[in-house]
């Protein structure tokens, strides 16, 4: 299992196996040979995991500034039979009761069971971490979290709505969406409350909004023409009591209340939308990421993706909380403090998390347009993988006193259903990318989700300003903002090639692409440049920590040499440029320029998978967009016509789209 220092190691096995360990560890003791020599000459201690290494960072800190609620999160580890979890359930109880403690809730979660408990005091919570071995974790109890937003103009009911007639679909868990909006319900697939009525249903109707119609209302609304192009299903979380108070989920609530939609639509809806981070219960703390594991909603998510064939689509969250305690640092300098690390649980690593630039800009306003938002967050994520995936425009614009201002954010429908609703929060800019990735499987219906985040990461660009240094603009911006125009369409400098499917344990697949001669035959210093995104799903397990993701994707290159027209691995070429690798992660992005030594023809793209733990899936789905390019943009070159002359019946057309997606 997973542990926080590279010296020691975790392991959980059964009884009989210990024993025989312990025989053989005693052996290796006592013999005068010291038998077993090679195995066991490396440890030196053995003892139980230790309460610190259960009890998360932030319950940690909350039972250390004694802001600790009573109420804690334990999860058994994953591979008890249902038997065992009902033995250890029934101690836990036990031993809560005789310390007026009790389980609240349990609900069975990728990480393994969950039991929600009263705990009268820190202390309970250490000796239950330390005495039950079969605890993996103890987690503070967390609640969802939405951005207001304010009322605008109302919508002349002489506004023509075009029908809607699209396929692409998005899932939203949100605070619900007024269910008689004329602007709204064509488009709406339906309306579930699984927890109870909405209590609030701004936040999720602006939400809706931004889904069906993108970020053209302003626009169209001056047209009095709306031309809806996404369909929504609301999935309501936020709910209120008899006496009208709102009853935000807690972590238990929502890993059920996220599972059953997706069970029911997996089918038919392929992305859903989740606008929210969490808080600590009862303190309104921001939950940022942990670096050294991965939060349980999160792991949930993964799990669902990876089970469903479907995709997340996350915030990275708003900095700060409350507008009332602003940093004091000016922007962007602000971001280089630690608690703009993006929140739980934008760090799921098969989701895409959206952080937030700004489109609009006027003199007062805190960021330029095409930079960052202010109140986006920053990467890197878990174990320092890039996150955010993407970022985009807009989730709106500050003035320079941190102030909302109409015309810098971002519009969508109001509460009511028959007003312009104006906010700003990352929350309303991943709408946008969930209806771009609802697009494109609509467009491919064929796609995995693997070739849709490969698609959208590949096609992004990360822009380049004086006032980041690299390191902090790709925290900010990830991958950078996706480029529609090149999801689907190839120019004459820029080919691409796709490919998705499935690859086994420690097999290897070789991906042929053809290089044509007019890219290197010339007399240019740059010739050629390569670049990939990969995409792929491997098994997860919350219980490994750092070592989350089970199985990783080894790529090499192979270019035709040009002294003996012999496969090369493309590395050895010391005059290319950098490749971008993350081990472990989800994503690979790989971007070389090539300038001698290479010849025309078929080249080739090696992948492997591997892994360091024994996994039981032993398939991996696996996604590739590649790119050939004339890094000069030649005008007599044109690289599509150049492959089809020279290689004219080795690749297929995966699919001929013409129109153009509207954001």
């Amino acid at each position: 299992m997973g542990a926080s220092e590279k010296n020691i190691g975790y392991f959980s096995t059964n009884r009989e196996s210990f024993s025989s360990f312990i025989e053989q560890l005693k052996t290796y003791r006592e013999s005068e040979e010291h038998r077993g020599k090679s195995k066991f000459s490396g440890i030196e201690d053995i003892s139980n995991i230790p309460a610190s290494e259960k009890i998360s960072k932030e319950l940690f800190e909350l039972i250390k500034n004694n802001q600790y609620s009573g109420e804690a999160l334990i999860t058994l580890f994953p591979d008890l039979s249902k038997q065992e979890q009902q033995t250890i359930k029934m101690a836990i109880d036990e031993y809560l009761r005789d310390r007026e403690g009790e389980i609240i809730s349990e609900v069975d979660s990728a990480s393994g069971k969950m039991l929600r408990i009263k705990a009268k005091n820190e202390g309970v919570l250490t000796q239950i971490a330390e005495s039950f071995l079969s605890v993996q974790a103890v987690d503070s109890v967390q609640e969802v979290l939405v951005e207001s937003t304010a009322q605008g103009m109302q919508i002349e009911d002489s506004v023509i709505i075009s029908p809607n007639n699209a396929d692409a679909a998005v899932c939203i868990f949100d605070s619900g969406v007024i269910a008689d909006s004329k602007f709204l319900s064509n488009s709406m697939i339906g309306y579930e409350e699984p927890l109870g009525p909405a209590y609030n249903v701004e936040h999720g109707t602006m939400v809706a909004s931004r889904i069906i119609y993108g970020n053209s209302l302003r626009d169209d609304i001056s047209k009095a023409t709306l031309v809806p192009d996404v369909k929504v299903l609301s999935v309501c979380i936020i709910t209120r009591d008899n006496l009208g108070n709102r009853i935000p989920p807690a972590t238990d609530h929502i890993l059920k209340v996220i599972r059953k939609p997706v069970e029911k639509w997996h089918k038919k809806i392929k992305v859903y939308n989740l606008s929210m981070n969490f808080v600590i219960q009862n303190t309104q703390q921001m939950v940022t990421i942990d670096e050294n594991k991965v939060s349980p909603v999160a792991a949930e998510i993964d799990k669902l993706c990876k089970t469903y064939e479907i995709l997340f689509v996350l915030t990275t969250g708003n900095y700060p909380l409350n507008l009332n305690f602003l940093p004091s640092e000016e922007y962007p300098k602000y971001f280089l403090r630690e608690d703009t690390r993006i929140c739980c649980p934008s760090e799921a690593m098969l989701a895409l998390t959206v952080g937030s630039i700004a489109d609009r800009e006027n003199n007062g306003s805190m960021a330029r347009r095409d930079f960052p938002s202010p109140f986006t967050r920053k990467g890197p994520g878990f174990n320092q993988y890039r996150k955010p995936d993407v970022v985009v425009a807009p989730g709106g614009n500050y003035t320079e006193n941190w102030k909302n201002f109409d015309d810098l954010s971002v519009v969508g429908i109001s509460g009511d259903g028959k007003h312009l609703a104006y906010s700003n929060g990352t929350s309303f800019a991943a709408p946008l990318v969930s209806r771009l990735a609802a697009k494109i499987f609509s467009h491919i219906p064929n796609a995995t989700p693997d070739m849709v985040r490969a698609l959208l990461i590949h096609s992004a660009k990360v822009k380049n300003s004086d006032m980041f240094d690299s390191e902090m603009a790709e925290n900010l911006m990830g991958n950078g903002f996706p480029d529609t125009s090149c999801l689907f369409n190839s120019t004459q400098w820029d080919q691409n090639y796709f490919f998705q499917g499935k690859i086994g344990y420690r097999k290897i697949i070789r991906l042929p692409f053809f290089v044509p001669s007019c890219l290197i035959d010339r007399k240019v210093r740059k010739k050629l440049r390569i670049r990939f995104t990969l995409a792929f799903s491997p098994e997860t397990n919350r219980a490994l920590k750092n070592g989350y993701c089970k199985s990783h994707l080894r790529t090499c290159l192979y270019k035709k040499n040009k002294k003996d027209n012999e496969l090369r691995d493309a590395s050895a070429d010391k005059k290319s440029t950098e490749v971008i690798k993350d081990r472990y992660s989800t994503i690979i992005r790989y971007d070389k320029t090539f300038s001698v030594g290479m010849a025309a023809g078929e080249w080739e793209l090696l992948i492997e998978q591997e892994s360091r733990w024994t996994i039981t899936e032993a398939e991996v789905p696996f996604a590739i967009v590649l790119t050939v390019s004339d890094p000069v943009k030649d005008e007599k070159i044109d690289i599509y016509n150049a492959i089809r002359i020279e290689s004219p019946i080795k690749y297929s057309n995966l699919v001929d789209v013409r129109t153009s997606i509207r954001t």
